[in-house]
């Protein structure tokens, strides 16, 4: 199980959470009408929290991540999030709806966990307080538009967890200064390898200069890597 996870939101709440904890959203209308969160949970990720940040209404230039201690949180107020019940039994038939999973989460209450190891989420009944937040980190969007357009990129799915899940997370784990690499280094240099010119062998011109561009992009995001600008860690 992981001992770090993380929930994002926009900047402007940054210091109402600090003050009063990460409150679940109560009377306050869902980002996903066709299908709504459950309104006494308060949802995190070990991948997507500046996706969920970027979702969030509010000042969408500054984005603000909390790292969450899970030992301060209480056990027996954690449940797996609802999409990935659903996800898991969409292949039975009559599975139960969304509205059906959120009315009797109880019953899956056992497989939060399971839910963070296979979708990179889970929920959280009641109020997260600030005692167990370790760190914030809080991004300027229009500094770093390029952090923006990455975030936005995923489905929150199992099988794009699965795929993409170490991508995301190293994504995560470098905005809060953990490693030196985004992971688009990582993938430029497996798309790198794919294009690697062997001594004396001869390519075709278009395929030479899909070569040259992938050592372009793999350089672009090396030094991109080295870059802090826009971001704000705090430790708390």
């Amino acid at each position: 199980m992981v001992t770090r996870i993380y929930h994002g939101t926009s900047g402007d709440r940054k210091d109402i959470i600090l003050r009063d904890g990460i409150v679940p959203r109560v009377d306050a209308q869902s980002n996903w009408s066709d299908a709504p969160s459950n309104c006494d949970m308060v949802y995190m990720s070990v991948a997507y929290p500046l996706y969920f940040a970027g979702c969030v209404d509010g000042d969408h230039d500054h984005l603000v991540l909390f790292e969450i201690d899970m030992a301060h949180l209480h056990q027996d107020r954690c449940y797996p999030d609802e999409d990935f019940i659903l996800q898991a039994q969409c292949a039975l038939p009559g599975h139960d709806t969304q509205q059906d999973i959120a009315k009797n989460l109880e019953d899956y209450k056992d497989l939060y966990a399971v839910s963070v190891e296979y979708l990179g989420n889970m929920a959280y009944s009641g109020v997260i307080a600030p005692t167990a937040f370790t760190r914030c980190v809080e991004i300027d969007i229009t500094q770093r538009a390029e952090i923006l357009y990455e975030a936005l990129q995923p489905t929150i799915t199992i099988e794009n967890f699965r795929f993409l899940g170490k991508h995301y997370q190293q994504l995560v784990a470098w905005l809060f200064g953990d490693v030196p690499l985004l992971p688009q280094v990582v993938d430029s240099q497996q798309f790198v390898r794919q294009f690697y010119k062997k001594e004396g062998e001869a390519v075709s011109p278009g395929m030479d200069k899909l070569r040259v561009e992938a050592y372009q992009r793999l350089e672009y995001w090396k030094a991109q890597s080295k870059v802090r600008t826009g971001i704000t860690v705090t430790e708390l």
